[in-house]
């Protein structure tokens, strides 16, 4: 990572990476299913981007979700394949475009999402995939997806840092030392 960093090291889930020195943070907690009597669901996320430019399109967020005691590897989602496929046909809509005829909105867009890699490293999951909103820019992401322990409970750690696809020269060094630098705590429960 070319010019000054700065480590950030949470105190509450324990992580640690390294990030561009320039950079901004927000944070915020996402609703969970409030169906569940006694559990929020709710996910703690914190999103780190460049003071210079537009936070939507260069940024690297990491979203930490409370997991079941029955996890306890993330063999319990399946190899890294099935967790990339999984976690990218969730978002794919790409079937759409075979039966346009039939979309009540055909102005609405359509998402594209497709599985570039999908690797595991360091204990961790790594996830490239791309996304694209037809007829928005395409998004070039990569994902590190990591079980650990925070001293209460055990967490999954997502950090996924993105730019758009005309941006991936220039961005994707930055974005992938940020993604190696990444620590989560050590352990599961």
């Amino acid at each position: 990572m070319a010019g000054q960093t700065l480590q950030y090291v949470d105190p509450t889930d324990l992580f640690q990476l390294t990030l561009p020195a320039n950079w901004q943070q927000a944070e915020a907690m996402i609703e969970g299913n409030k169906s569940f009597q006694g559990a929020s669901g709710a996910r703690r996320t914190i999103a780190w981007y460049p003071a210079d430019g537009p936070a939507d399109e260069t940024n690297v967020t990491l979203t930490i979700t409370n997991t079941s005691a029955e996890f306890t590897k993330l063999g319990s989602f399946g190899n890294v394949f099935a967790f990339g496929t999984n976690l990218v046909n969730s978002m794919d809509r790409s079937f759409l475009l075979r039966v346009r005829g039939n979309n009540p909105n055909p102005d609405e867009p359509i998402q594209i999402a497709k599985l570039l890699d999908a690797a595991e490293s360091r204990g961790m999951y790594y996830v490239e995939y791309s996304v694209e909103k037809q007829p928005g820019p395409k998004r070039h992401l990569y994902s590190m997806v990591a079980l650990a322990y925070n001293g209460r409970y055990n967490r999954l750690y997502t950090l996924t840092a993105q730019c758009l696809e005309d941006q991936v020269e220039t961005a994707e060094p930055v974005l992938k030392a940020v993604l190696k630098s990444f620590l989560p705590p050590a352990g599961v429960a």
